[in-house]
């Protein structure tokens, strides 16, 4: 089946991205009762939108090992390459991985590696300086596994980076992991999108470091 797809500019400091989405998301939606049939990979999430600010703002990732952790279309993890990130991208759904792959070469990124994975059975080895993602501690239920990613794949010095809108479960992670080892730095940064009814949005950037 073709996926018919759109292209969605999204604008930083200086900088202007073309970050190609899923035209008509709920065609592809094959079961809404399996979640994880639930395409949510297939568009820019406001979150992902405030990493990219925040990123782009305020981090270099010159020469640093990075995870991006649930891609989707791959704009928060564009962004990391862009500021300078030997970047693997990961999810579990292989047309999202193929999506990211998509946006990365469209905007001149050739060189990032990617691996299809479930956090619940993460088999990834490889440690990494920075793990990132874009409001992927949203369920309880799967937080635990990101734990372990943290535990495996983070080198002892590495930082943590995760945006998201709002969201208990995910302060409550960070919260978790502050009282364990980490120290926390954060900000909020406003978000405007097209839409009627929900256009703004302050996404809660962490950044954590031991």
């Amino acid at each position: 089946m073709l996926i018919e797809r759109k292209d969605e500019i999204v604008r930083l400091n200086g900088h202007v991205l073309t970050v190609r989405v899923i035209k008509d998301i709920e065609a592809i939606i094959t079961d809404p009762d399996d979640e994880d049939k639930v395409p949510l990979w297939a568009d820019i999430w406001p979150a992902a939108r405030g990493m990219a600010q925040y990123i782009w703002e305020y981090i270099n990732f010159t020469d640093k090992q990075v995870l991006e952790l649930g891609a989707g279309v791959g704009l928060s993890g564009v962004v990391a390459a862009l500021k300078g990130a030997k970047l693997t991208v990961t999810d579990y759904n292989e047309q999202a991985l193929n999506l990211t792959q998509e946006n990365l070469i469209l905007n001149g990124i050739k060189d990032a590696e990617s691996f299809l994975g479930d956090w619940r059975s993460f088999a990834l080895e490889k440690q990494f300086d920075w793990i990132i993602g874009s409001d992927v501690l949203y369920d309880p239920k799967l937080n635990s596994h990101i734990l372990d990613i943290i535990k495996k794949n983070l080198l002892p010095e590495g930082k943590l980076l995760f945006s998201h809108p709002g969201r208990l479960p995910t302060y409550e992670f960070i919260d978790y992991i502050v009282n364990e080892d980490f120290q926390e730095n954060r900000m909020q940064i406003p978000v405007e999108i097209d839409d009627p009814f929900f256009p703004y949005y302050n996404i809660s950037v962490h950044l954590l470091s031991r």
